[in-house]
C-alpha cells in the first residue's frame, strides 16, 4: 500500500516563534502532510494564539503547564500522532527547516525502499549539512577506538599529536540511500506507526539529550533498518546545541551557559556508557579518570566550582541508572 500522507511531531518551547513560524509555514502549504501535532513545552508565549493569528489550520496545538523536555515531548507528540489515520509520521526540531519537494522525497523513498525493493521494518532519514555533509575519519583504524569519555580517548589524542593517524574528507556521494548503523537525532525520521506499536515510545526519562540516540538504537536492536535519504535535506536554522558542546573537549562544557543543560547532557551520556554501549573498560575507566583530573582542576583554577559540582553530580546519576527530572536542575 502505497503511504502518501503523513502527520509531523513538533515540540518547542521558551520563546522560539521566530524559528517555528518559518517550519510551520512550510508545513501549512505542503500537500502531503495532513496535520501537525505541536508540544508545546510551558512556551514563554501563546503559541495557540501566534499559531490562530497566522491561520495554520493543519496544526493541532497539545500545551504543557512544566517543560517536560524533548523526551516527554516527543513522547507525547508521538503518541496522539498514532492515533490518526495517516501512513507516516514524521518528526521535525521546532527549528528544522524541510527544504522545498523534501518531504515528497522522503515519502517516494519509504515507498521505494518497502514497496520496489521490498524492504520491511524501516525509518527514513533526511539529510541534515551539518551532521551528514562532511566528516573527517581516520584513515585506518585507532587504537581503543569506542572507549572514549564523552568523546575523548588519550589514546586518540596521543596518537594525533604524534600525527600517526591521518584523516581524510568523507563526502556524501555514492549511492542515494545509506545505512544508519548507530544512534541519530530525532529531527527528520520518518516512521509508520507500527514501529511504535513494536517498540514503544521514547523514554520519558532522558528529560532532554540522547534520548534520539536511545530511540534510534532501539529501532536497530528491534530489527529495524534507517535509510539515509542524501537526496532529501533538512535545514538546520540554529546550531545543534549538543554537537557544538563536544567540538571542543573540556572547554565546551565548561563555557556552556547553561547547568541544566550540562547536567542533562553528560548524565544521559553516562547513562548509555554503562546501560546501553557497554563501553565500561580499563580503558575507558582510564579516559573517564583523566577527562575528570583536567576538567577538575580547569575549575578550580577559574572558580567555576558550581559548573565542577554540577559534572559530578551528572556523573554519579548517569553512572547509578538516576534518570528522570532532577529538581535542581529545572528546565
Amino acid at each position: 500500500m502505497t503511504n502518501n500522507n503523513i502527520s509531523v511531531v513538533i515540540v518547542t518551547y521558551d520563546d522560539r516563534w521566530q524559528y517555528l513560524y518559518r517550519v510551520l509555514e512550510h508545513l501549512e502549504y505542503n500537500s502531503y502532510v495532513s496535520r501537525v501535532v505541536l508540544i508545546d513545552n510551558a512556551s514563554k508565549y501563546s503559541v495557540a494564539d501566534r499559531c490562530c493569528e497566522s491561520l495554520f489550520k493543519k496544526v493541532s496545538i497539545h500545551r504543557n503547564e512544566s517543560n517536560l523536555g524533548s523526551a516527554g515531548g516527543f513522547s507525547k507528540g508521538i503518541s496522539l500522532a498514532c492515533e490518526k489515520n495517516d501512513s507516516l509520521i514524521l518528526l521535525l526540531d521546532d527549528d528544522n527547516l524541510p527544504r522545498p519537494g523534501s518531504i515528497k522525497g522522503l515519502i517516494d523513498t519509504y515507498n521505494d525502499l518497502t514497496e520496489n525493493r521490498s524492504y520491511k521494518n524501516i525509518a527514513v532519514l533526511a539529510f541534515r549539512e551539518n551532521l551528514h555533509a562532511n566528516f573527517k575519519i581516520p584513515k585506518k583504524p585507532v587504537f581503543m577506538h569506542g572507549k572514549d569519555f564523552l568523546c575523548f580517548n588519550i589514546f586518540n589524542a596521543i596518537q594525533r599529536h604524534l600525527k600517526l593517524i591521518k584523516f581524510e574528507s568523507i563526502q556524501h556521494s555514492g549511492p542515494e540511500y545509506a545505512v544508519i548503523s548507530g544512534g541519530i537525532a530525532y529531527s527528520g525520521i520518518m516512521f509508520s506507526p507500527g514501529l511504535v506499536l513494536d517498540i514503544g515510545l521514547p523514554n520519558s526519562d532522558f528529560i532532554l539529550y540522547f534520548d534520539d540516540f536511545e530511540y534510534s538504537i532501539r529501532m536497530l536492536k528491534s530489527g529495524y533498518t534507517i535509510w539515509l535519504d542524501r537526496e532529501n535535506s533538512v535545514d538546520d536554522i540554529l546550531e545543534n546545541y549538543s554537537a557544538s558542546a563536544y567540538q571542543i573537549p573540556f572547554w565546551g562544557f565548561w563555557l556552556a551557559d547553561s547547568d541544566s543543560k550540562i547536567y542533562y547532557n553528560i548524565r544521559n551520556r553516562v547513562y548509555l556508557d554503562h546501560f546501553l554501549d557497554s563501553k565500561i573498560s580499563l580503558p575507558y575507566l582510564l579516559n573517564r579518570t583523566i577527562f575528570l583530573f583536567v576538567f577538575s582542576l580547569i575549575c578550580l583554577l577559574t572558580f567555576r566550582l558550581k559548573r565542577l559540582k554540577t559534572f559530578f553530580d551528572a556523573c554519579h546519576d548517569g553512572k547509578n541508572g538516576h534518570l528522570g527530572l532532577n529538581n535542581g536542575y529545572p528546565l
